[in-house]
């Protein structure tokens, strides 16, 4: 019969399981359980050792760094681990709205309300309104330009 450790804890449980058990069988289960439980604390001694190592070092660094003046960012920045700034996408489809206005959508995201109305009432799905790898580099690079303009 497998015990759960709830079981383990209650002295009826363990009485109960123990009822037909000889004092040798009980003293050799108590030797294994004071094993393990030894076991048990060396390696919690250990963990906790570590982690206090690793705060040690931490702190230490951490005074390094304070030392010099390099904060987290410029760390994070030496190895690329900030968060990605990703630049502006080519559309991938194009279409009028109902109301006459052209638009364009990357695909990315939910689905544009317009584009949404404008499939269900001409019954067309996405991929009629798909542009082709060469028409999405040149509206890419017109939306570029135009970028570029209203910056300057």
């Amino acid at each position: 019969m497998a015990l759960e450790l709830k079981q383990l804890r209650s002295m009826r449980s363990l009485n109960a399981a123990l009822k037909e058990a000889r004092s040798e069988v009980i003293e050799e289960i108590i030797e294994k359980l004071e094993t393990i439980l030894q076991e048990r604390r060396e390696e919690e001694k250990r963990n906790q050792e570590d982690e206090a190592s690793r705060r040690a070092n931490v702190q230490d660094m951490k005074n390094f760094m304070a030392e010099r003046n390099i904060t987290i960012h410029d760390l994070m920045e030496e190895f690329h681990c900030g968060p990605k700034k990703r630049g502006p996408m080519k559309p991938k489809y194009r279409y009028v709205d109902l109301e006459g206005i052209e638009r364009t959508w990357t695909g990315q995201g939910m689905t544009p309300v317009q584009f949404s109305a404008l499939m269900e009432a001409t019954h067309t799905t996405k991929e009629d309104y798909r542009l082709t790898p060469e028409e999405q580099q040149r509206l890419f690079e017109e939306e570029q330009k135009n970028r570029q303009s209203r910056q300057d």
